[in-house]
């Protein structure tokens, strides 16, 4: 998808016969095909003439190498109208794929119809769904057994003056379901923030946990900045665990006050137990 444009250069732009190569080459034709009518021999003969090839497809069929065959190419296994045919169909996936892009943070449910489209029904069905979830639990477990126990962490370096930890919280961690921080930066047309990656100082952020935990379940929301900035203001580097989002249980917003590679945390508590997280960096320039 990083080369989307180019994609479309390729689709488009780039095997387009420009107009006045078309003009050009009419010009031409329509002068042998009047000097074969006027002909006293040919002329009689003469019944019409049918554009093919390029020419009637409005393109040239560009040079496509054979990666399985050094030195060759696809062209000779396949001629205008195949071509043609191989151009629709790629641009056809093209857009799904586009369409699917845009849509993962948006909508979930949209982008998998999306993604459906290019790889069948059987793409994202409950089981493949289920072996995901019991990766992801698996990663989350191994990360929580890395940590250690409260204690431990409390004695590291890396610990702000007021942070605390959930596992001090909750004495069990369970994390069986899924839970994903969708990041926004907000304006005028809200930008998502996994893919900006950085955001300036002095904006808004919108943090809004989707997850699959039945009802009912609690939302527990971590802040914690890092840097020089956040480190010289009282209170600055955060680090406490809040019951609910500032707008609610699953949403919570922020201010991009301090330079640093920050994060921000959610846990989603249910009968006690921290049953899903997840984690997203934030890096202010």
């Amino acid at each position: 998808m990083d080369f989307d444009a180019h994609f479309k250069g390729f689709l488009v732009s780039t095997v387009n016969l420009k107009p006045w190569k078309l003009d050009l080459l009419d010009t031409r034709v329509t002068a042998i095909t009047d000097a074969f009518q006027a002909d006293t021999v040919v002329g009689p003969r003469y019944k019409e003439h049918i554009r093919q090839g390029s020419w009637a497809h409005l393109t040239i069929m560009p040079l496509l190498d054979d990666p399985s065959c050094p030195g060759t190419s696809f062209n000779h296994r396949w001629d205008d109208d195949e071509y043609a045919t191989f151009k629709k169909k790629a641009a056809d996936y093209a857009a799904w794929a586009r369409e699917a892009y845009d849509l993962q943070d948006a909508d979930a449910d949209a982008a998998l119809t999306a993604w459906q489209k290019m790889f069948g029904p059987e793409f994202a069905a409950d089981e493949v769904k289920d072996a995901r979830t019991q990766v992801l639990v698996n990663k989350a477990v191994r990360a929580v057994a890395a940590l250690g126990d409260g204690a431990n962490i409390t004695q590291t370096k890396d610990v702000a003056p007021q942070e605390e930890f959930i596992q001090n919280k909750y004495g069990s961690v369970q994390l069986r379901y899924d839970a994903r921080i969708e990041a926004a930066l907000l304006g005028n047309y809200p930008k998502n923030l996994r893919r900006l990656r950085v955001a300036p100082k002095h904006r808004n952020l919108r943090f809004q946990l989707v997850t699959d935990t039945p009802e009912p379940y609690d939302v527990l929301w971590k802040v914690r900045n890092h840097g020089p900035e956040a480190s010289r203001v009282a209170g600055g580097l955060r680090g406490k665990i809040r019951h609910g989002g500032s707008e609610g249980r699953n949403l919570h917003t922020e201010s991009t006050a301090y330079r640093g590679t920050h994060y921000v945390e959610a846990y989603v508590v249910k009968n006690g137990v921290v049953v899903a997280s997840d984690h997203h960096d934030v890096k202010i320039i």
